[in-house]
């Protein structure tokens, strides 16, 4: 007996806010639903519901003029959704995308899809919350300027707290402890491939497999100290340019 899946338009609130994590999750699975049911790869993009989002308005309708490099985000941002939505490691919560890394560390952030980055967890849901005040109160300054206020692009949050020292599975750097590191959160910056989809997937399964992302921050922080070591024993009082913006 073939089994019958719910049409798209009965699982989707085009009312509700569908920039969220959850709001895009909901598009792109009652899209794939047979394929979820059976394990197979997404592929199948939405028709037209994606228009309802901030997502770049280029990817919203397939046509045949669309370039290999739209065509190639398309399937990045299906991979992803089957990702968080197989991955017992991976929760999500409006905004928020949480992982449990294997070796018992956790991370998180928040999707900012709107500019296109990941920034600090929870951050998006002030965000809106100042928005929603802000066009109830046209006398403040523009909401262009106000922005970028309200959250930190490029910011993962981790369990280790601030200052944290290297966990033990770490090769080389297990057991140090940083230098720079006062808060329980780290700039984990975008590459240069332009595809935000791809990059979430690389840094999701950097935080499941919670080992070399420890690295890389460590060694970003011990390159930190020797720079601010050199910068003293180079220049005790200060490098003679810094005066002159003071």
């Amino acid at each position: 007996m073939t089994k019958q899946y719910k049409e798209p338009e009965e699982m989707i609130d085009h009312n509700g806010n569908l920039d969220t994590v959850s709001g895009l999750m909901s598009i792109f699975f009652a899209y794939n639903q047979k394929e979820a049911d059976e394990g197979t790869l997404w592929s199948n993009w939405p028709d037209w519901e994606l228009c309802l989002t901030s997502m770049k308005d280029e990817l919203h309708f397939k046509g045949d003029d669309d370039t290999d490099e739209i065509k190639a985000e398309r399937k990045q941002w299906l991979a992803l959704f089957q990702l968080i939505h197989e991955n017992e490691d991976i929760s999500f919560d409006e905004y928020t995308i949480a992982i449990q890394g294997k070796h018992g560390n956790t991370f998180s952030f928040d999707l900012c899809i709107e500019n296109g980055c990941w920034v600090n967890t929870g951050a998006m849901a002030e965000y809106n919350k100042r928005y929603e005040e802000w066009k109830q109160d046209k006398q403040q300054k523009s909401w262009m300027t106000m922005r970028s206020c309200f959250y930190h692009r490029d910011i993962v949050d981790h369990s280790l707290g601030p200052f944290w020292t290297c966990p033990s599975h770490v090769p080389d750097y297990g057991g140090k402890s940083t230098v720079h590191t006062p808060d329980s959160w780290y700039c984990f910056h975008r590459g240069l491939s332009g595809s935000l989809p791809a990059e979430l997937i690389s840094l999701i399964l950097l935080c499941i497999d919670d080992c070399e992302i420890w690295r890389i921050q460590f060694k970003e922080d011990q390159g930190n100290a020797e720079y601010n070591q050199r910068m003293e024993r180079e220049w005790p009082g200060g490098r003679p340019e810094d005066y002159e913006y003071q």
